[in-house]
This record gives structure tokens, sequence and C-alpha cells, in this order.
């Protein structure tokens, strides 16, 4: 199989969906180009399972220059849901208590 990835270099997103790791994104996109002897790739920061974002892809060459784009401004949007309290202490976890947030008069 010729590997296209091998003459490619450079920086570019990737979307990372909810329930999959930063890993498994770079490994399935590395494996279309060629595969890890063929490609050299990472990511720029983990993102956690339960999140869905942008990833910062390194693609050979490009590798090298990933720290150069994590300086700058990032924005972050997130969900909560108010008076549940999780035996693993994010949403997937079990209900393990309930209060009132009654008191919360803003957000």
């Amino acid at each position: 199989m010729h590997a296209v990835g091998r003459h490619l270099h450079g920086v570019f997103a990737a979307f990372k969906p909810r329930g999959r790791t930063s890993f498994s994104v770079v490994d399935e996109l590395r494996s279309k180009l060629g595969g890890r002897r063929n490609v050299k790739m990472g990511h720029g920061g983990t993102l956690d399972p339960l999140a869905d974002g942008v990833l910062v892809v390194g693609l050979n060459r490009g590798c090298k220059r990933l720290q150069s784009y994590l300086h700058g401004t990032k924005t972050y949007v997130g969900t909560g849901l108010l008076g549940q309290e999780t035996l693993t202490q994010d949403a997937e976890g079990e209900v393990v208590a309930e209060s009132s947030y009654s008191n919360i008069t803003q957000v």
C-alpha cells in the first residue's frame, strides 16, 4: 500500500467526538494515511473522553510545531446538572445524592 501520509507535513484540526479518546482519533487518522511505519502523528493535548472538541494534530514534521500552537487563547463551553452527585463525579456515574439548588439565583 502506498503511504500518502509520508509526503504530507503540517498541523491541522480534527474533531474529537464525545466517547472517543484523543489517542483513538489520532490512531484512526494515522492508519488512514499509511500506518505507524509511514506516518509520524501526534496531538497537542488530550481531551477528556467525555468531551467533544478540536484536537490540534501534527503530521510528520508538523509534530515539532505542535507546542507553538498551544499557547493561544482557548474557549471552553460546558453544561452542568445542578443538584446531583455521582459516584464517579462525572456525568456517567451512578447518582448517589440529590440536593435542592433553589438557593442559586444566577449562573
